[in-house]
């Protein structure tokens, strides 16, 4: 039954019905069958890769898969770094503003299309802009992530990941040397932070719990840990009896750990033990 869904959806793909094939591949993923099982769940979402590169739906799941296959960490930031990346992604905002704007573009920067233009973009590329951006915040280069998270927020004000790329981009920012007004950036952050948490919290218990731990990794980075306390505490409250590690991330041993330095510095060393091995 399994296979027979992947089938499926790929035929009907092959017989010019995209659509569809995706209303199944959708609905097959929200069925218990499929969603309690990770190896299931991984091939549904190659199936649906198969299907849009099929049907040359290359508009933004492209630049996902690329940066899912990124490495964490340091190396990151080194493969952030790397001018042939920064070029590339500015080649391709270049070339779909040219386009949409109808200013003639480079002829290299021009996309192949079919007869009826079906390939020329009608809207700017919202994935595209933020990846740019978190590009150059992987290469300290804030003041140039701001002017394309912001692009790409007025596209998609309602995104909590563009609010919390912006609120951290504006807190970066004020830590450079070369700010020169620190306090109206750090306002402007935490703003734009406070958005996310708005947007974030009403999506599931471990959504919160992550808007919860971002806060507080805020207020602690600006040396608030009064301000930050209350944020982790909250992370540790939250956690569900269905917890499913495929799925959600648990912050609770992350908040546990800072919210221990807090105390640490504070001189309650006997507290913060205790805070690391409740969790």
């Amino acid at each position: 039954m399994n296979f027979e869904v992947y089938y499926y959806a790929i035929c009907l793909t092959k017989y010019d019905d995209f659509l569809d094939a995706l209303d199944v591949i959708k609905a097959a993923m929200g069925a218990n069958v499929f969603y309690q099982s990770h190896e299931r769940l991984n091939k549904m979402h190659v199936t649906r890769l198969a299907c849009s590169l099929w049907s040359k739906q290359y508009s933004s799941d492209g630049y996902r898969l690329h940066f899912v296959a990124m490495p964490t960490g340091e190396a990151m930031l080194h493969y952030s770094a790397n001018s042939a990346l920064q070029k590339y992604l500015l080649r391709q905002i270049k070339s779909i503003d040219s386009m949409i704007s109808g200013k003639k573009s480079k002829e290299s920067l021009v996309a192949i299309k079919n007869e009826n233009d079906s390939c020329i973009p009608t809207q700017y590329n919202v994935v595209l802009l933020v990846s740019y951006g978190h590009v150059m915040i992987g290469s300290r280069s804030y003041v140039q992530a701001l002017h394309y998270y912001g692009r790409a927020y007025a596209l998609a004000p309602s995104d909590p990941l563009i609010s919390l790329s912006i609120g951290m981009a504006y807190l970066h920012r004020a830590m450079q040397r070369q700010s020169n007004n620190r306090q109206y950036q750090i306002l402007q952050g935490m703003t734009f932070l406070f958005q996310y948490y708005e947007l974030r919290k009403s999506m599931g218990v471990y959504e919160h719990q992550e808007a919860e731990f971002n806060i507080a990794r805020a207020f602690h980075q600006l040396g608030l840990a009064h301000f930050a306390v209350p944020y982790y505490e909250r992370v540790l409250s939250l956690v569900t009896s269905d917890f499913n590690e495929y799925v959600y991330f648990d912050l609770r041993r992350h908040a546990a750990y800072n919210l221990s330095l807090i105390y640490v510095a504070s001189g309650n060393a006997t507290y913060a033990r205790s805070l690391i091995d409740i969790v």
